[in-house]
């Protein structure tokens, strides 16, 4: 990437970004990263809140040094959440948070915000985003400074992996993990989310310095944002098949050979609600699934005419095992009517 290209990225987001300083249980401080998604929510890291105790969110913009205005923020107070993936090993957090002043008074100032992109994990290749270029933005301590300080870094993707704790995809990049990176975002060349930082990966209890930086994928932001019901306006617009795509509920079905007969997938943001349904051809699984449906959704459910060129076989493009491939089966065999709440 170009730094002519990094630094208007690095102009155009760094606004969107707060520090989070955070007490642990044994009485030590941390610092933390989180950045702005839109209407005032933001996104960080689990381990970053989980479990300890949030002395103050800020802004990048107070520094003591400098002279204030009125409109200047000061620092945010959080109004809702953190809130947290169901999944615990998903290390996502999100918020919402008013800006305040130097008074103490709530700012009513538009913040930018960092667009979520459509990379959902299924259709992210093996070496999809490999060597693209990306800046990380966040707040590792610096020593001797008086106050935390925005960092900036250039980053390369280096890989695509798997781990073995997570179901979703994650990222490696090129830049040096540091602490206070976590819950930071990386940001591509075309200013959408790769993903949000989340560890740095080592082997041996060896400095975390000497790791992999690891970015978690996108897919778990949209699903615990719309969870909690604080998917911002704004990212739907930006991708609109959203409902489609991402659910915030599974039900599945077993069949008399203990396997998956059929599955159910809800999407629920608060203002959209959707039901997907995943099933064999037969009419008693078909009925059977849309009975599950209808018991996990105030929705009226119908079933879509199967047209000839869909398989009589079961046709989930989705299922609870996520893979790196784009999935290239066919669409589904049963749809549930989609309105709004």
């Amino acid at each position: 990437m170009h730094t002519s290209t990094a630094r208007e990225l690095f102009d155009q987001y760094w606004e969107t970004m707060a520090y989070v300083w955070v007490e642990y249980p044994d009485g030590t401080e941390g610092m933390g990263s989180a950045f702005h998604v839109g209407e005032g929510v933001f996104v960080t890291a689990r381990h970053v809140v989980e479990g300890n105790r949030i002395v103050e969110v800020g802004k990048p913009e107070r520094l003591p040094s400098r002279s204030w205005n009125d409109n200047d923020v000061d620092r945010l107070r959080i109004t809702r959440g953190p809130h947290f993936p169901d999944n615990p090993d998903v290390d996502l957090a999100v918020f919402r948070a008013d800006l305040l002043g130097v008074q103490g008074q709530v700012i009513d100032r538009p913040l930018p915000w960092i667009a979520l992109g459509g990379h959902l994990d299924d259709f992210i290749g093996l070496h999809d985003f490999v060597l693209n270029d990306a800046i990380v933005l966040g707040f590792p301590p610096i020593p001797m400074t008086r106050y935390p300080v925005l960092v900036a870094a250039r980053a390369e993707v280096n890989a695509v992996i798997d781990l073995r704790d997570s179901a979703h995809v994650h990222f490696v990049l090129s830049t040096m993990p540091r602490g206070g990176f976590s819950g930071g975002p990386a940001i591509l060349s075309d200013g959408s989310l790769l993903g949000v930082v989340t560890r740095s990966l080592v082997a041996n209890s060896s400095s975390e310095e000497l790791g992999y930086l690891s970015v978690l994928a996108v897919e778990p932001v949209y699903e615990c944002l719309a969870r909690h019901r604080m998917l911002p306006t704004c990212q739907v617009k930006e991708l609109p098949e959203i409902a489609e795509l991402v659910h915030t509920d599974t039900v599945h079905l077993i069949g008399p050979t203990r396997l998956v007969s059929a599955s159910v997938e809800i999407f629920d943001d608060g203002n959209t609600q959707a039901i997907t349904i995943h099933h064999h051809k037969d009419n008693a699984t078909q009925d059977s699934a849309l009975t599950a449906a209808r018991a996990n959704s105030p929705l009226t459910t119908r079933s879509a005419p199967r047209t000839p060129s869909e398989p009589d076989s079961n046709c989930a493009s989705r299922t609870t095992h996520r893979r790196l491939h784009c999935c290239t089966q066919p669409r589904l065999q049963s749809r549930c009517s989609r309105q709004p709440v």
